[in-house]
């Protein structure tokens, strides 16, 4: 463990603990310096950086075109459905997930699951 802590760094590995979001639908250029040094482990995307589905495929490679070596970056984004839902049309506009597990077919509930999730890593977003 020493040997890993002293490669990379207690900085760099206490910046993978850090999950930041920021103003926008362009990564300012600190939070891409960030990144690169190791000093950021995960980004969260809001409703002020989105526009539309090519523009967040081009920003989420930009945020992770900044890691220059070891950790890889997090990328997630609030997709909740119903009112809480960051991407809307023409992606799926997805139901409340309150509504979604109230239905008795799990395969249904999985298939929801499976989509919403599909359509994220379409984006290059790893986590909901």
């Amino acid at each position: 463990m020493m040997a890993f802590v002293t490669t990379h760094g207690i900085r760099r590995l206490c910046g993978q603990l850090f999950s930041v979001g920021f103003e926008g639908t362009a990564v300012p250029r600190q939070l891409l310096e960030r990144i690169a040094a190791g000093h950021v482990g995960a980004v969260m995307l809001f409703k002020p950086n989105v526009e539309s589905p090519g523009q967040v495929a081009a920003l989420v490679g930009s945020l992770r075109g900044a890691v220059v070596e070891g950790f890889p970056l997090v990328v997630s984004v609030d997709q909740e459905g119903g009112r809480v839902q960051r991407l809307r049309s023409p992606l799926t506009e997805w139901p409340a997930m309150s509504a979604v597990g109230r239905d008795p077919d799990l395969s249904r509930i999985e298939r929801c699951g499976r989509c919403l999730g599909d359509e994220l890593a379409a984006l290059g977003i790893g986590w909901n």
